[in-house]
């Protein structure tokens, strides 16, 4: 689907990607998450979620997918004890949840005195 995006301009490529993202939210599992089990993983919801998001990021199956990664992301903030699947996990929920203009404007630094004895 991302190839499909990245020749929208040039070709027109409407049916083969609504058809690419009916297909891909028909995956959608009943806990929000997306993959091939019975049950969605943190890293195919990553995939598809990366898949999706210049398409169809107001699509229902989305939102749900978005909540599965920030319902499965472990207390110590990765997702499986996996790299690859935090990495991913990381970069849908940072690209879909935080817009640059909502970053405030970086204050002064940090400064502190340490007490001497």
């Amino acid at each position: 689907m991302l190839a499909l995006v990245a020749v929208r301009d040039s070709f027109d490529v409407t049916t083969p990607t609504q058809t690419a993202v009916t297909w891909l939210k028909a995956q959608c599992k009943s806990d929000g998450g997306f993959g091939t089990g019975p049950a969605g993983n943190p890293y195919e919801t990553s995939l598809a979620l990366l898949a999706m998001a210049p398409v169809d990021s107001m699509a229902a199956e989305f939102a749900r997918g978005l909540t599965y990664l920030i319902m499965t992301q472990r207390l110590d903030g990765n997702w499986n004890g996996d790299v690859s699947t935090t990495v991913l996990a990381g970069l849908v929920l940072h690209g879909h949840l935080f817009k640059r203009d909502d970053h405030p404007t970086p204050g002064p630094p940090l400064s502190f005195t340490l007490p001497t004895s």
